[in-house]
């Protein structure tokens, strides 16, 4: 009599490579997942100094519609709508995929030197469409003014969620004392 020799998995074996994919899976998807979130924190900041870089060219073109500021601590404010055109990759869009607030997005430049020798600071501040900003966690959750040389992907902050959300103030203090504070415009 012959014995049949069978080919095949048993239950047994088929339930032990599949909780070992289970286990794989449960590793890799968060290990992707921040990686994904790490690599928009990244093109986050890399579009914003985008703006900055756009508003300092803008700045050392003859004619241009901005004014330097003169004064010590004195500052101009420029939305990234108005530096839309400047822009050599567009960049309308973050790479969350929400538009850039138009009021609640923008590049402020300081004179911290004097009338005489001036010295310019730039600080940035961005919200988009989706919740995503330029901002801090110390406390809350809050979109700030960031100095441009301090920008990183640590800056990156969800402030809220989805549409409908709402922020009541943007607001930053500069070196030298001068503050400004953005309630869906501009008040110094």
């Amino acid at each position: 009599m012959k014995i049949k020799s069978q080919k095949g998995f048993t239950l047994i074996e088929l339930l032990a490579v599949i909780v070992i994919l289970g286990v794989i899976l449960a590793i890799a998807i968060p290990s992707v997942a921040k990686y994904i979130n790490n690599a928009k924190k990244s093109t986050y900041i890399i579009n914003v100094k985008e703006y900055v870089d756009a508003a300092k060219k803008e700045f050392n073109l003859t004619g241009s519609d901005y004014l330097f500021p003169v004064n010590p601590n004195e500052a101009t404010v420029i939305t990234f709508k108005e530096l839309e055109n400047a822009l050599e990759n567009g960049g309308k869009k973050s790479s969350y995929g929400g538009e850039f607030e138009e009021k609640l997005s923008y590049v402020v430049i300081v004179n911290i030197g004097t009338a005489e020798v001036p010295k310019y600071a730039y600080y940035v501040t961005a919200l988009d469409s989706k919740g995503y900003g330029i901002g801090t966690t110390e406390g809350e959750v809050k979109a700030d003014l960031i100095a441009y040389d301090d920008l990183n992907e640590k800056n990156v902050v969800q402030v809220g969620k989805g549409k409908g959300f709402s922020i009541s103030s943007v607001s930053g203090k500069f070196d030298g004392g001068f503050s400004i504070t953005n309630k869906y415009g501009f008040d110094e």
